[in-house]
């Protein structure tokens, strides 16, 4: 019996669930107004909110909103693809 082989290995203790925050999430938070922290269902809620309410047909036809609404959809797809929600 070899006592080199005898010597158990440290268990492999699996990576803490660490959120990357790149440059380009973070502006997504932002475009959004939610902090890093938030949850996928908060993420999700806070969505669903700011395009009900910057949608043109929301809004009675008027446009003035569009380009917001498009950095919203855009933040978000950014968030999604990221894993964040």
């Amino acid at each position: 019996f070899d006592e080199a082989f005898a010597t158990p290995r440290p268990a492999a203790t699996p990576a803490p669930s660490v959120r990357r925050i790149t440059p380009m999430v973070k502006k997504s938070f932002e475009t959004m107004g939610l902090p890093t922290t938030s949850t996928s269902a908060e993420i999700a809620k806070h969505y669903k909110l700011l395009i009900k309410r910057l949608h043109p047909d929301a809004n009675g036809g008027d446009r003035s909103t569009e380009d917001q609404f498009r950095a919203v959809v855009e933040a978000h797809d950014v968030l999604k693809s990221c894993g964040f929600c």
